[in-house]
């Protein structure tokens, strides 16, 4: 799955994603409620039969690693932050699918652990088919100072302060043709 995202698959990653990520799965497929994820199940080898059938989560499995890889590419891009004419940029370039979107076609995240980012994308397009460059962008600051930036690329000083920890949140709009 990381794989197919990396080299830009995205129409066989969603295809994919659908059907192997447990969250999506079927609790009959999966054999119990998705919410039960568990990376191992204890079985009845256990010496202990008081965990026999418990499922128990690693700290950070192979798995778990490649998910998070594949999360922040399909949330950020490959490459968030770049050397452009030697200056330190950051640039959102999301490989999302439509039906992420909720109703109103807004997606948030997580970026560093703590600025929220919101995409907003009224027609639900996958990303990954639209112009990425043509965006808005709000940054709040944490002195409630407001940014707007036209297009994907922000700025080294404030793509600094993000990396600070600075920022409150960020709304991307995308814009279409």
């Amino acid at each position: 799955m990381l794989e197919l995202i990396k080299t830009g698959l995205y129409e066989e990653f969603y295809t994919d994603f659908k059907n192997v990520i447990v969250a999506f799965l079927e609790p009959q497929t999966y054999g119990r409620s998705p919410l039960e994820n568990s990376s191992f199940i204890a079985s009845s080898a256990n010496p202990d039969d008081t965990v026999h059938g418990t499922g128990f989560v690693a700290r950070l499995s192979g798995a778990s690693a490649e998910f998070l890889s594949m999360w922040k590419i399909m949330l950020s891009g490959q490459k968030p932050f770049k050397f452009i004419d030697n200056e330190l940029v950051l640039s959102f370039e999301p490989a999302l699918p439509g039906w992420l979107f909720n109703e109103e076609g807004r997606l948030s995240f997580n970026f560093l652990g703590k600025v929220r980012v919101t995409y907003i994308n009224p027609k639900k397009i996958d990303t990954y088919k639209i112009d990425i460059s043509k965006q808005s962008i709000l940054i709040t600051l944490d002195d409630e100072t407001k940014v707007r930036i036209d297009g994907n690329i922000i700025e080294e000083r404030y793509a600094k302060l993000l990396r600070e920890g600075r920022a409150k949140n960020i709304e991307i709009t995308f814009l279409y043709e």
